[in-house]
């Protein structure tokens, strides 16, 4: 019975102007639960949206599919939706549907002027990319999103240039001296340049994860930075571990410092600046230093 009603929808799938995609027959056998076809006609498409989400989450790809294209019928041109379909083709392990419909809700999403859900797709198609060994265009994606990014201001009047001038406070005064000089906002690019940065370091690329690493570190340190002033106007920043012991009864900051990957950030950057030039060991030994003293780092004490 399962397996009937999963061909009929399996076929309007196929046919849906050409939205659709054909949904692969083991999600069907690997779903949890069964299939539920008795959706009311009025349901909308936006509470489509939601209970194929969480069809979707909750591992039922079977009735997620149902269900996602039930609203891709009542809502063509909402990216979420293609978004959705593309995560949930990506956990049935069709990278081919996935990125197709993931290529749609850029598309759409663009057409919307969504660049929230542009951000998300970026991140999902790098994703996607690493398991497929395709760095080019995990590198490329990345880089679309930190150019999609129009909050991050490297550059100011008269030429300034804040990634110069961070790099060289970085290189002969140390991380805590360039965050007392220098901040930077946080925003949808911090984790491409995080990504980046880790992805430079590894294929040796020294200088650029340098410069990758100082801005995915810069943006939540600076965040927290705002976040303590907001509770003390005298606040005064001078080390990173001077911070955290300043917010280790606030678990919502550290919690926040410890999902941006910031100490992994700054293992990677001490690491860097140690191979880009040994002679500045000192540098990065500082960062260690610091990471050894911050309870919450230390896996890279």
């Amino acid at each position: 019975m399962i397996l009937c009603v999963f061909v009929s929808f399996s076929l309007v799938a196929q046919n849906d102007s050409g939205n659709g995609s054909p949904i692969p027959q083991e999600s069907a056998q690997n779903s949890p639960n069964t299939l539920q076809t008795d959706i009311p006609h009025d349901y909308p498409g936006w509470l489509l949206l939601e209970k194929g989400k969480t069809a979707r989450l909750t591992g039922n790809l079977t009735q997620a599919f149902y269900l996602l294209l039930l609203a891709l019928e009542k809502s063509p041109n909402n990216p979420e939706i293609e978004k959705e379909l593309g995560q949930a083709f990506l956990q049935a392990g069709d990278f081919t549907q996935a990125k197709n419909h993931l290529n749609r809700a850029l598309s759409k999403a663009g057409n919307r002027g969504d660049l929230a859900i542009e951000y998300e797709v970026r991140y999902i198609l790098a994703r996607i990319y690493t398991i497929e060994d395709r760095f080019a265009d995990y590198e490329k994606i990345l880089n679309e999103i930190i150019s999609l990014d129009g909050t991050v201001r490297l550059s100011g009047p008269e030429g300034f240039d804040l990634l110069d001038a961070g790099r060289t406070a970085l290189i002969e005064r140390g991380l805590n001296r360039t965050l007392v000089l220098y901040r930077v906002s946080d925003s949808p690019s911090r984790e491409a340049y995080r990504q980046l940065g880790v992805f430079y370091f590894n294929t040796g690329r020294y200088t650029e994860a340098i410069n990758k690493l100082l801005i995915s570190i810069m943006q939540p340190i600076s965040e927290a930075i705002e976040l303590v002033r907001e509770k003390d106007l005298d606040y005064t920043f001078s080390s990173i571990d001077q911070l955290w012991l300043r917010l280790k009864d606030d678990e919502q900051v550290r919690d926040y410092l410890r999902e941006s990957l910031v100490y992994e950030s700054m293992f990677y950057l001490a690491q860097s600046l140690h191979r880009f030039d040994p002679t500045r060991a000192v540098t990065a030994d500082e960062i260690y230093r610091t990471l050894e003293k911050i309870p919450d780092a230390q896996q890279f004490h």
